[in-house]
């Protein structure tokens, strides 16, 4: 974009004109378009602050949803559980 301000406002440079240089044609186009940069400038610090935001907000996002809950006390201890039912207790022969 601001290639494009640059280059609508930029006056050609021949060999006529021994004053006219490259860097006096981008200077005069940068005078010309002077309110077009501030605005830009502004613009492009809005979206910047905008993109930050929206970037710390995924970031704490993600670190919540990868955050595994912790188990509740009782879930840490194996239970052991007795077979009473003696079809299923294999027997030596």
């Amino acid at each position: 974009m601001e290639t494009g301000l640059i280059d609508s406002e930029m006056p050609p440079v021949t060999s006529d004109d021994p004053h006219e240089t490259i860097n006096s044609a981008t200077a005069h186009a940068f005078v010309v378009r002077e309110s077009s940069f501030m605005n830009f400038s502004r613009y492009e610090a809005n979206l910047s602050r905008a993109f930050d935001r929206t970037l710390k907000q995924i970031h704490a996002i993600r670190k919540e949803n990868f955050r595994a809950p912790a188990p509740a006390s009782d879930e840490t201890k194996p239970t052991l559980v007795e077979n009473k039912d003696p079809r299923t207790v294999p027997t030596a022969q």
